[in-house]
């Protein structure tokens, strides 16, 4: 049923999500469809009579509007989004003795960062960033840090909400981007005195492109365990 369902919507359908909800001692299997993506183009069957439609003229001709057509309308009525990177900071521990490298020279190690994110908006605006179309890439010099999706993101601001799966903001905000992990990279004196590139990419709904904030970080303790890049204060 929910194939049939999106079968029905051109390019970007709903997404479904099965709910379990009690009701009087017993289980309704329901579907719950998640709408922050519109506008939703809907097919329709073959000799069903359409009530509304949006024409889109192309040359001499008018055919039926698109997706992204509609968005390419839409899209001057909104202002675009300003994000500002207010503060950020990445830590690297070596995790394990260096005798404990790979065959190939890698080492284990801890890495952390946190990074201040000011969202500047009208107090009437809804924003809405998915966290699984979010991501975040470092890289020092010639060496690619990685791309990570598990950004970690928290707030204090009451005029930010987040679940599993978004991060709605109303209004001006402060965002915090925080997380630890270790993961395997090369050795530390690879990356001694070079700067941290960050790109920071938010996949905010309604917008075809994600909201990129880029910075780079001097760095700011060089030892050989521990190495630190940072601007702002967190």
């Amino acid at each position: 049923m929910v194939q049939r369902g999106k079968s029905r919507v051109r390019r970007i359908a709903p997404e479904p999500i099965s709910l379990n909800i009690p009701a009087e001692g017993k289980t309704v299997a329901g579907l719950y469809f998640e709408t922050d993506r519109a506008p939703y183009v809907v097919k329709v069957q073959e000799g069903k009579g359409v009530q509304r439609e949006v024409p889109w003229r192309i040359a001499t001709g008018v055919e039926s509007v698109t997706r992204s057509q509609l968005l390419r309308l839409l899209a001057p009525l909104e202002k675009r989004l300003e994000v500002e990177l207010l503060a950020g900071h990445i830590r690297i521990d070596r995790a394990v003795p260096v005798q404990h490298k790979t065959e190939g020279g890698d080492e284990f190690v801890d890495r952390y960062w946190k990074f201040n994110l000011f969202v500047g908006q009208p107090m009437e605006r809804l924003t809405i960033i998915h966290r699984f179309r979010s991501r975040l890439r470092i890289r020092f010099g010639n060496h690619d840090f990685g791309t990570f999706r598990d950004l970690g993101f928290n707030s204090a601001d009451p005029s930010v909400h987040i679940t599993s799966s978004v991060v709605s903001i109303r209004g001006p905000a402060l965002i915090h981007i925080e997380n630890s992990v270790t993961v395997q990279m090369p050795s530390l004196g690879s990356i001694k005195g070079t700067e941290a590139e960050v790109a920071i990419e938010l996949g905010a709904a309604n917008l075809e492109a994600p909201i990129l904030v880029k910075a780079t970080l001097p760095s700011k303790l060089d030892g050989p365990k521990l190495q630190t890049w940072g601007i702002g204060e967190l």
